[in-house]
């Protein structure tokens, strides 16, 4: 409350966010009948619904579309995905859509099998050239990376349908799910 830092307050609203997105997986795991998963397409809606609010300084509309099945996951999937969402709706606030206007932000998430295919696709400014995601310097790409592997999950990042960024992960559900 007392600096006068403008990066130490956007850090510490980073890292807000984050708490927040860990605290509702708790919160959603707490409510549920079976205290071993959680319905991980409610979350990531309510998810969305709660960055949004967080993110109090945008001045631009953004529609969030999310197309999920129903799907379950542990605690242990449940946070790193929720977390790889968290930076990408969060960064596609701060970074992809640099003009105020109306911006567009697609998240589908479907199950074959054991089998999760989770997809993240803005209409913003794209994959900047120089951004290299095999040695990424922001701490947010970092962590994606550092949560892919622990998810033992294939991702990639490309240019989607919107013409913004797309993500792409796929990973297989614990095996009691």
């Amino acid at each position: 409350f007392n600096t006068d830092s403008e990066e130490a307050v956007n850090v510490l609203n980073e890292s807000q966010i984050r708490i927040h997105s860990i605290a509702l997986i708790h919160e959603k795991l707490y409510q549920s009948d079976d205290l071993s998963r959680i319905s991980f397409d409610h979350y990531v809606r309510e998810l969305a619904r709660l960055i949004v609010d967080l993110i109090v300084d945008v001045e631009r509309e953004v529609d969030i579309t999310i197309d999920s099945d129903e799907i379950y996951m542990t605690i242990n999937q449940a946070i790193p995905c929720g977390l790889i969402l968290n930076e990408l709706i969060t960064n596609a606030y701060k970074h992809a859509f640099e003009e105020a206007g109306s911006g567009k932000i697609r998240v589908s998430m479907h199950r074959r099998g054991q089998q999760v295919r989770l997809q993240f696709e803005d209409n913003g400014t794209g994959v900047p050239d120089d951004l290299d995601f095999e040695n990424p310097s922001s701490l947010g790409l970092k962590l994606i990376g550092t949560l892919c592997r622990q998810l033992e999950a294939e991702y990639h990042f490309d240019t989607g349908e919107l013409g913004g960024l797309r993500f792409v992960l796929r990973f297989s559900l614990e095996p009691s799910l």
